[in-house]
């Protein structure tokens, strides 16, 4: 993910929020109700007209995407939240690290 702008944020009208900045994108360790097992999950904090908040994108290892609200995201559906996530994802400028193989 590219830099953010602090001084000069760019907000974004997506899945019924207006005015939304992606604060910060990481990765970040879980445990899920049932599971003995540690995961990892993508955090994004998002500042908004609305208020303050974050979704949590958890990859499941049979491959489903399960999504988590919190803050301002507390209460919405997975297709609101899936929504959200992917209309504030933004692409790398940079293009993509390739090991070139070699002999």
């Amino acid at each position: 993910m590219s830099a953010i702008d602090e001084a000069n944020p760019v907000g974004r009208d997506v899945a019924g929020l207006t005015n939304a900045v992606v604060r910060s994108l990481e990765r970040s360790a879980i445990r899920m109700r049932g599971s003995g097992a540690t995961q990892s999950a993508w955090r994004m904090e998002i500042d908004s007209d609305a208020g303050k908040g974050a979704i949590i994108l958890i990859d499941l290892p049979s491959g489903e995407a399960v999504y988590r609200g919190d803050g301002t995201f507390l209460g919405w559906s997975q297709q609101q939240l899936a929504a959200a996530y992917q209309g504030l994802r933004t692409e790398p400028d940079e293009p993509q690290f390739e090991v070139h193989q070699l002999g």
